[in-house]
């Protein structure tokens, strides 16, 4: 029998669903709210199988939920990653070479720490509820800005937004600021 190739083109609905994770600030929040609604069927389920006197309910109830956290988890880390090498790469590129003596090459710290910044940020905003997210999805209020992005778009809205005044969204914390240097993100969006 011969093996058949499988080819699989940018258009293939799984390429467009893997290549969004840690990209959708919309795709975050509704996987942690999944893995929270699990999690909080874990008591239903421990009670229905203490009744019937059957392990499978406590089962099923731990494996969903551990799955919905683990995909959670999945979009907080390779956020925190995109983050991170852009970040890194950005301060490479800015700087001269290392043996130069005036910039400094790119090392595993610098990207550890903000990797761990931005999982941290990610994390806390996405289990926030969404009207503490200061980006807000109304476009159509003439002081404010779309901002051309996926990242911290609000439940029900189409694109995030900020007001005249802070016109730079922040991808780590969904916060709009006056200037680029007001935080250390790393990685933004500029209004307009």
């Amino acid at each position: 029998m011969a093996a058949r190739e499988i080819h699989v083109s940018k258009t293939d609905g799984l390429f467009k669903f893997v290549s969004r994770i840690g990209t959708c600030g919309k795709c975050m929040r509704q996987a942690f709210q999944a893995a929270f609604l699990a999690l909080c069927l874990c008591a239903p389920a421990w009670m229905a199988g203490w009744m019937f006197n059957s392990s499978r309910p406590i089962w099923l109830a731990a494996s969903a939920t551990a799955l919905l956290t683990a995909l959670w988890m999945l979009h907080v880390v390779v956020f925190g990653a995109r983050i991170a090498h852009k970040s890194v790469a950005r301060i490479a590129s800015a700087g001269a070479p290392a043996s130069a003596g005036v910039g400094f090459a790119p090392t595993k710290r610098a990207f550890l720490t903000v990797f761990a910044k931005a999982v941290a940020a990610v994390a806390v905003a996405t289990v926030l509820p969404s009207r503490l997210a200061l980006a807000y999805g109304n476009c159509n209020d003439p002081g404010s800005f779309p901002c051309n992005t996926t990242f911290c778009v609000p439940n029900g809205a189409q694109n995030a937004c900020c007001p005249a005044s802070n016109r730079f969204l922040n991808h780590c914390d969904c916060r709009c600021y006056v200037n680029s240097s007001d935080f250390s993100c790393g990685s933004y969006t500029y209004c307009s």
